[in-house]
């Protein structure tokens, strides 16, 4: 009893010691580290809140205008009203006459979506056969009419940028707008670049404030800053800026960068370093202390140390050790042991778990503005009584939605996956009101070849967003044979469409399976594709990005063929 006695003490005495260094160390690691991350984090996190709170608010709003402005120029009937009223043959009078109501009543709809989204927006309309310009917004007269001439300028010598991918962008290092053309005509949405700015600086309540709009592709920077004492000034920077900390807007071509000045950093920095001295100078002291205590008191733990270095799950610790610490932690570890056998078949599970909730997060994840397009235009053609238009895009809407929304993830037949794109390019049609067409040329055999569902459709739907020209009618090839390499069967599938091709610097970057994370918009699509692809079929399957020598992107994919699959093939 007295040698259990004495042992139990000696235990004690190493275990106070022990955790007297190791709470002290907790609590100055944390003291530290709050201090540290303490001024840190108040600039950033006060410049997230500003950009979050603002940039957010944006999107969206971009969002629904290049909607409602796409709407107004295909279905709205204020626009084809001005148009008809000055572009008529009637009695002169009576032409005045409409020609005063059709301008007034396109600007009561302009200010209602000023009114609707802010009134920093301002409004045109430029109808190119009689050349009428019907406009609204709150910014003063002289602004806006230099705005117009510059955009009557650029559209009369074909300068003007049209808006591409619904994205915004910095026009003439002053404006950030939007410009749609269609049909009937342009119309765009526009502000100051200094309104801009301006909103986000008025969202910090005090002291000095840096907001710029920096064009990536022009290498143009509008910069307007807040000082100290209140004063605000704006100028423009040419050249190429340091975007690390720049922040993407899904809608916009221009990166957004908020940064607040702050006077006081210098102290804090001080403290910073000598807290972190401490730090340093404690956890020597600590190591030394703990070397110590193992090599002058606990040599009796030899052969649990040299146990513990081959531990395994399969190793089994002896119960009855001398030391009664030691005695109880052999306890622990075997038990330890057998949780981890059973653990090893939980961790399995859940990891073929999370494959599975991936794979349905990669199947369903689709854009809510797609939907919400659809929704404009089943609007606009009640608004216009086109109900047997209205029957036939419901109902390709709705095949659409009972296609995406399958709960299962398993491979459809290839003829399945066909028919959906089909009827999604007729959606897209609907919606747009361009014209698409599809090739397929299926060799026979491979009808029912199961593949990932939404693969084809996938880069089908990148086609049309970022390669098409909405003045020419867009083409989508799809070909599909079966093809041996190295002894192994592979299904191949090419989609090939008429747009404008990919860059080569981004063809190269996806073959190595580069995506860039910051550019969701553009690329999550093909991430999950290729991720679903490696999910199925590991390294078995492949996806190669070009472009055709006839123009337009090329992406070919290459299926691995099952040995009964095979033999259903060659049967077939």
């Amino acid at each position: 009893m007295g040698r259990k006695s004495r042992r139990k003490k000696l235990s004690n005495k190493i275990f106070g010691s022990v955790m007297i260094l190791i709470i002290a160390g907790i609590f100055q690691l944390i003291f530290e580290s709050s201090i540290l991350n303490y001024f840190q984090k108040q600039t950033k996190h006060l410049e997230n809140n500003i950009a979050e709170a603002y940039l957010t608010e944006r999107n969206a709003t971009f969002s629904y205008l290049n909607s409602a402005l796409r709407a107004m120029l295909y279905d709205g009937s204020e626009v084809q009203r001005v148009s008809d009223a000055f572009n008529s043959e009637i009695n002169a009078a009576l032409s005045v006459f409409e020609q005063v109501n059709s301008v007034s009543t396109l600007k009561d709809m302009f200010r209602k979506m000023a009114n609707t989204y802010g009134h920093e927006l301002n409004f045109f309309y430029y109808e190119p056969k009689s050349g009428k310009v019907v406009e609204y917004g709150y910014a003063s007269i002289d602004v806006r009419e230099k705005f117009l001439n510059d955009v009557l300028d650029g559209i009369k010598n074909k300068k003007l940028n049209n808006t591409r991918n619904e994205k915004w962008y910095l026009y003439k290092d002053n404006y950030v707008c939007t410009v749609a053309r269609g049909m009937k005509g342009y119309a765009g949405c526009w502000m100051q670049a200094s309104t801009f700015t301006g909103q986000i600086l008025d969202m910090a309540a005090e002291g000095g404030i840096q907001v710029t709009l920096y064009d990536k592709k022009n290498q143009t920077a509008f910069i307007q800053e807040r000082s100290g004492d209140g004063s605000i000034s704006s100028y423009v920077k040419h050249g190429k800026q340091n975007s690390t900390n720049f922040r993407e807007l899904r809608y916009a071509d221009f990166q957004v960068h908020i940064q607040l000045k702050s006077q006081n950093i210098t102290m804090p920095l001080a403290f910073q370093f000598l807290f972190t001295l401490f730090l340093v100078l404690y956890l020597i002291i600590v190591v030394w202390d703990l070397f110590y205590l193992k090599k002058n008191i606990l040599g009796q733990a030899k052969y649990f140390y040299n146990n513990l270095l081959q531990y395994s799950s399969q190793i089994r610790f002896h119960e009855e050790n001398g030391i009664v610490e030691f005695a109880e932690a052999a306890k622990v570890l075997n038990q330890l042991a057998d949780e981890i056998n059973r653990l090893k078949i939980d961790v399995y599970e859940q990891q073929l778990e999370k494959k599975k909730v991936e794979l349905d997060y990669a199947q369903l994840q689709i854009r809510p503005h797609f939907y919400i397009n659809c929704l404009n235009v089943v609007y606009c053609m009640a608004e216009t009584g086109r109900i047997r238009e209205i029957q036939n895009l419901t109902l390709q809407v709705s095949k659409y939605l009972r296609y995406i929304f399958k709960k299962s993830v398993a491979p459809v037949p290839l003829k399945e996956e066909l028919d959906f794109l089909v009827n999604y390019l007729k959606v897209q049609e609907s919606i747009s009101g361009s014209e698409f067409h599809a090739a397929i040329k299926t060799e026979k055999g491979l009808e029912n070849f199961p593949i990932p569902p939404l693969i084809i459709q996938t880069f089908v739907e990148n086609s049309l967003k970022y390669g098409m020209d909405i003045e020419k009618a867009f083409l989508v090839e799809i070909e599909t044979t079966r093809i041996v390499l190295q002894e192994s069967s592979f299904v191949k599938i090419i989609v090939r469409d008429s747009g404008k091709g990919m860059d080569e610097e981004l063809c190269r970057d996806y073959n190595l399976g580069n995506f860039r994370v910051d550019d969701e918009s553009y690329q999550v699509g093909i991430r999950n594709a290729i991720k679903r692809m490696e999910m199925l079929y590991g390294e078995k399957a492949s996806i190669h990005f070009g472009n055709s020598p006839n123009g337009g992107a090329e992406i070919t994919m290459f299926f691995p063929v099952k040995e009964e699959q095979d033999e259903d093939l060659i049967s077939g």
